[in-house]
């Protein structure tokens, strides 16, 4: 992968997820790694440009943090992405933090989800991590903690850990995987929650009744 494509992916994750409902126009930030540089969204991918991005807009940091390309703030939470890519890479590549909306129902109040899906059963259960203040450094060693405590890396290419009042991340091989991971931790949720989905288990048909229920 090159430094266009890693931008590309960024922008393109970006807007697939906000237009699923996998987050929203209040946060969520992605990070790739490539070697010694990570890519990063800006401060304001969601709540000023609601997530219509362009490539040259991804920040190119060094893993300190230091900005080496593009203008503006990296995310808010670019420290908790700098830890992971720190702690994790080359198992991973891909971070991405979102807002998911049928899965608020759970990390709203930090409610334990169980996992229904066949696809996800290798996962167990997804962690917690301990509550911190968005934006800050005990955030991202609050995250990096529940992940060093227990993740699903080697089996899965992903990991996962919910954030009290917060969101979502996911840790993986590349944005694909981290997307899929994300995709199907929201229908899960929605299958316990939405009387709708009740009994159903297939991915495909609960996400057509996802996006039905969004247009309502």
């Amino acid at each position: 992968m090159d430094f266009d494509t890693a931008r590309h992916l960024i922008v393109a994750y970006g807007r697939r997820l906000y237009a699923n409902g996998l987050t929203d126009s209040v946060g969520g930030n992605l990070s790739i790694r490539l070697q010694e540089r990570v890519f990063i969204t800006p401060r304001g991918a969601a709540s000023e440009w609601r997530w219509e991005l362009s490539p040259s807009q991804v920040l190119v940091t060094d893993l300190s943090g230091q900005i080496l390309a593009g203008d503006g703030e990296a995310s808010r939470e670019s420290a908790a992405h700098l830890a992971l890519q720190q702690a994790f890479f080359p198992r991973i590549s891909a971070v991405m933090h979102s807002h998911p909306n049928a899965l608020r129902a759970f990390y709203a109040k930090a409610q334990p989800m169980p996992l229904v899906l066949d696809e996800l059963a290798a996962f167990g259960l997804v962690p917690y991590c301990q509550p911190a203040l968005e934006g800050t450094q005990a955030l991202a060693e609050a995250v990096l903690d529940a992940f060093g405590a227990e993740n699903t890396l080697e089996i899965n290419g992903a990991s996962a850990c919910l954030l009290p009042g917060h969101g979502l991340f996911v840790i993986a091989r590349d944005m694909a995987r981290a997307y899929e991971i994300t995709d199907l931790l929201d229908l899960n949720a929605y299958a316990l929650t939405c009387k709708d989905a009740a009994g159903e288990r297939d991915p495909d048909r609960l996400r057509a009744l996802r996006a039905a229920d969004r247009k309502n």
